[in-house]
């Protein structure tokens, strides 16, 4: 049984441990497709999750501090960038790899105004 077939059976923990295991042997040819479709399908769901907190945040008031960076998904140009990337410094782990590849990037830093500033003079009577 394949990887992504035992991972899609439920065995998740399990085939990232038995992934990880692996070390660099996982970029052979005969293991890398399989180990890299389990990345793959781990964000995938990684994606769906980010963009049901994105809109459950924005519903319960959150405010981002900066929404247009809340979840920027990757372009026809990522490929290529991680290409760039892994030439100059080596290869991604394949987790990150398919994370910029499918999620893009994500930030939920909160809004300054809307944080609870601890230093503010007119807190220091508050209960």
């Amino acid at each position: 049984m394949s990887f992504l077939d035992r991972y899609r059976a439920g065995e998740r923990t399990e085939v990232w441990r038995d992934l990880m295991a692996l070390g660099a042997q996982i970029r052979e040819p005969s293991l890398f497709p399989d180990a890299y479709a389990v990345a793959m399908e781990t964000m995938t769901v990684a994606r769906q999750n980010v963009e049901v907190l994105v809109e459950q945040l924005a519903k319960v008031g959150y405010r981002f501090a900066y929404p247009e960076a809340v979840h920027v998904p990757p372009t026809k140009d990522t490929p290529r960038e991680i290409e760039e990337v892994e030439t100059r410094i080596g290869p991604l782990p394949l987790s990150l790899r398919a994370f910029y590849e499918v999620v893009g990037s994500v930030d939920f830093v909160q809004s300054w105004k809307q944080l609870i500033h601890f230093n503010k003079k007119e807190r220091e009577t508050a209960t």
